[in-house]
């Protein structure tokens, strides 16, 4: 065998690359390399979602890393014992032939070649033959500075709205968000760049078709003039309240919510809020009270939206009221923050379906902050009586931007000895426990390592491998200390 040249190693750290470059010697001196380690158990799922249907429960989650599948499992307890119902390879899974009004409860686990991970936490949901709703009408986008606001008659029998964005007229179009209103405002987006949408609504039958395409292209002078009147103000009245709705424009920063006790007027400013949706309570039943909306910016207040009526009634349902806390308004930057509400009345089913618009909450009312700012609404609905519902305010913070990302930019000499490829290996121990990065031969004279943590050092080391499989010692370490 020939023997090795001496090996030269040096390395540059700058802000935001780290870079080290190995020589593999002058020629290649074979020799044996244990085998990297095996693969290790998944994480379970996380971020669940189950959809009731018509006779089925449509279940969705996230990808956890290292999985090649997944087991879905299922019981009518809830905790169990669970039932492995299905196997999977992707992130979801229909189940059909199931009892309409009956509640299901399931939990998913990731499996690979090393094992089965614990399950996920528990989700439930309950499947209905209530009739599917038709696609909302009249779909409009308004474009704002960065954002486009959008808004849509409420559709019959619709409890939710899936809204749905494309890069292209005519789609693919992704879900971006889901909404309790008949109104949402896409933030953070691109001045000059045009986005397309559509929205279908939801409720326990199923999902529509979607809606017409509306599109919008923001623009930096878009926020130089009052925000458009308010539009679609719905009324739903309830036992010593009214709840109210409306569809969101574009540039309005809050809302003035104005009240009378004629269609005409006059209105008496009764509260503000800074989401498209307002419960007045306190009222008498049997009374008849009109409302009118105004939407508010930095440059001025719009018009007062078109006056609706309702009249508060005593509920004969056995669900007198809903209440969500807290109540107040909360902040959260990011991670989760637990929601409870209470079904007040005679029924047993106190059970509730949670809903929100930007982020993400669990059966149990475990919200989940989402990736960018913006005020959500959490939203309780009675599975007993779905006119009995109360919502309330999370402020989602500015997160804090994660830290630099880094990488090692690893480069070597040729061998002089007729070689396949190289293989590099990385080690956080001098001179033992390398594990190989590359999983393919590397026919370059070169590789980035991306997979690395600040404030760490590494050690690497290269070799040569023949076209019959041999492979050289190690090179000489190359070791840098990622800022």
């Amino acid at each position: 065998m020939n023997s090795r040249s001496p090996i030269k190693s040096w390395l540059c750290v700058l802000a935001a690359l780290s870079s080290a470059q190995l020589m593999v010697g002058a020629a290649a001196t074979w020799g044996a390399r244990p085998e990297p380690p095996a693969a290790s158990v998944p994480a379970p799922p996380g971020g669940i979602i189950v959809t009731p249907g018509n006779g089925k429960i449509v279940l969705t989650w996230k990808s956890a890393s290292g999985a090649t599948s997944y087991h879905v499992k299922r019981s009518t307890k809830s905790g169990g014992p669970y039932t492995q119902i299905a196997t999977t390879t992707f992130e979801g899974y229909t189940n059909v032939g199931l009892s309409n009004g009956t509640r299901y409860y399931f939990v998913v686990s990731s499996v690979n070649s090393a094992g089965q991970s614990a399950n996920s936490g528990q989700f439930s949901g309950i499947p209905s033959n209530v009739a599917v709703p038709g696609p909302p009408s009249s779909l409009t986008a308004a474009a704002g500075n960065a954002k486009v606001g959008l808004s849509w008659p409420a559709a019959s029998h619709a409890t939710g709205y899936h809204i749905k964005r494309g890069s292209a007229s005519g789609g693919p179009y992704t879900v971006i968000a889901t909404s309790w209103f008949n109104g949402y405002t896409d933030v953070s987006l691109k001045n000059g760049t045009t986005y397309y949408y559509v929205v279908s609504s939801t409720n326990a039958g199923g999902e529509s078709s979607n809606s017409h395409q509306a599109s919008a292209k923001p623009s930096a002078t878009s926020t130089s003039h009052a925000p458009s009147t308010p539009g679609g103000l719905t009324a739903v009245p309830g036992n010593g309240r009214v709840g109210l709705t409306w569809a969101a424009p574009s540039s309005a920063t809050s809302y003035k919510i104005k009240r009378a006790s004629s269609s005409s007027g006059p209105f008496t400013q009764i509260a503000t809020s800074t989401f498209a949706g307002y419960t007045n309570v306190g009222l008498q039943n049997g009374t008849t009270y009109y409302f009118a909306v105004s939407a508010v910016n930095s440059s001025g207040e719009s018009a007062n939206s078109a006056a609706v009526g309702a009249k508060p009634v005593a509920s004969s349902s056995a669900v007198t009221s809903v209440s969500v806390s807290p109540a107040t308004a909360a902040s959260i930057t990011s991670g989760t923050l637990p929601f409870k509400a209470t079904v007040q009345g005679t029924t047993t089913n106190k059970s509730v379906t949670w809903k929100v618009v930007l982020g993400h909450i669990n059966a149990s009312g475990l919200y989940t902050a989402p990736s960018k700012a913006g005020t959500d609404t959490v939203t309780a609905v009675s599975n007993a009586d779905p006119t009995k519902w109360d919502s309330t305010v999370v402020k989602v913070t500015t997160p804090v931007p994660p830290p630099p990302t880094h990488s090692v930019l690893l480069s070597w000499n040729a061998s002089t000895s007729t070689v396949a490829g190289y293989n590099v290996y990385r080690s956080t121990v001098s001179g033992s426990g390398f594990t190989k990065l590359n999983l393919s031969l590397i026919t370059t004279l070169s590789y980035t390592d991306t997979a690395v943590q600040n404030g760490t050092t590494y050690f690497y080391a290269a070799t040569a491998v023949d076209s019959s499989g041999n492979e050289s010692v190690d090179s000489t370490q190359a070791s840098p200390t990622i800022p």
